[in-house]
């Protein structure tokens, strides 16, 4: 059987471990969110809660997120903006879509719920 992704493969006969380079290029957040998540796999349901806000508290202060949001724009920088790549460009116009897509949504939404309430009336649409 092949590996599931070869980007986190599992280990087995036909996949090797994964290296430390994988989970390296994919942030340094990725150690992080896999020991919140053995942490709540083996907890009841009404001990995460507290879990979580334990573990937030110890992970997400300023000194560690800011440490993190350094050591990946340094990481993003010499991989795609020194080497030329397009890449930031397309994070960019990725980024504006997403920005003007959620700050236009409420208009949106009142504007379909309008729509919506006027067809229920049985009033045209538009």
């Amino acid at each position: 059987r092949a590996c599931a992704s070869p980007a986190y493969p599992p280990p087995g006969p036909n996949c090797p471990r994964q290296s430390t380079a994988v989970i390296e290029r994919a942030g340094p957040w990725v150690p992080a969110m896999s020991n919140l998540l053995k942490g709540v796999s083996s907890l009841k349901v009404k001990e995460v809660p507290g879990f979580v806000s334990k573990y937030a508290g110890e992970n997400l202060t300023k000194n560690k997120v800011e440490g993190r949001l350094t050591s990946w724009y340094h990481r993003y920088k010499k991989e795609h903006i020194d080497t030329g790549s397009f890449k930031p460009f397309q994070d960019l116009v990725v980024g504006v879509f997403l920005f003007s897509y959620v700050i236009s949504w409420p208009k949106e939404y009142a504007h379909y719920k309008h729509e919506q309430e006027a067809k229920l009336a049985g009033g045209a649409a538009h």
